[in-house]
């Protein structure tokens, strides 16, 4: 693994901010930066685990890019007050309560500089 691990920022989920991102499946995943450069100054650290006496094949599944959309919560609703429930922990529209969820949702793709503005 590389030393200069704690000296990058990067983030392990995709945002508005952190949308460049490299798949290194060698020993760090799915990594998002807030740069193209400094996902590319990340690669040019990573890519010499790669290369031993030779190069390892796996670095040609390292790749990168830029997200433009992510899974985005929607449509949620919270749990009802339990005087609200019948005795199968059933909402009036037939929402199973049951196992103590705080609430439900959904999930859409949504472009990234939209997706905040619709969270929750």
């Amino acid at each position: 693994m590389n030393e200069n691990i704690e000296k990058i920022d990067f983030e392990l989920h995709p945002d508005d901010e952190y949308r460049y991102f490299l798949y290194d499946p060698g020993d760090y995943g799915m990594m998002f930066f807030k740069t193209a450069q400094e996902r590319d100054n990340w690669f040019e650290s990573v890519k010499d685990g790669y290369l031993n006496d030779s190069w390892d094949e796996e670095v040609m599944n390292v790749c990168a890019g830029e997200v433009t959309h992510i899974s985005t919560e929607c449509d949620r609703v919270e749990r009802p007050a339990d005087e609200e429930l019948d005795e199968n922990m059933m909402d009036k529209n037939g929402n199973d309560w049951g196992r103590d969820w705080s609430f439900i949702c959904n999930y859409k793709l949504l472009p990234v500089d939209s997706s905040k503005k619709e969270r929750h």
